[in-house]
């Protein structure tokens, strides 16, 4: 299960990432 959230994490901080690129 701790492997599954820290994917959750990291899916979760790429996003962010994309965000800050489109702005």
């Amino acid at each position: 299960m701790v492997g599954y959230n820290v994917l959750a994490l990291v899916i979760q901080f790429l996003n962010a990432l994309k965000w800050w690129a489109a702005l």
